[in-house]
C-alpha cells in the first residue's frame, strides 16, 4: 500500500468531510 503524501491526505479528508456534510443535509430532505 503506497504512502499518501500530506497533500493527498488533506484532499482525502476534505472529500470525506464534504460527503458527510452532504449526507447529513440530504437525509432529512429524503425522509
Amino acid at each position: 500500500m503506497p504512502r499518501l503524501s500530506l497533500r493527498e491526505m488533506f484532499a482525502l479528508m476534505t472529500v470525506v468531510i464534504l460527503l458527510i456534510c452532504w449526507l447529513r443535509y440530504l437525509v432529512p430532505v429524503v425522509h
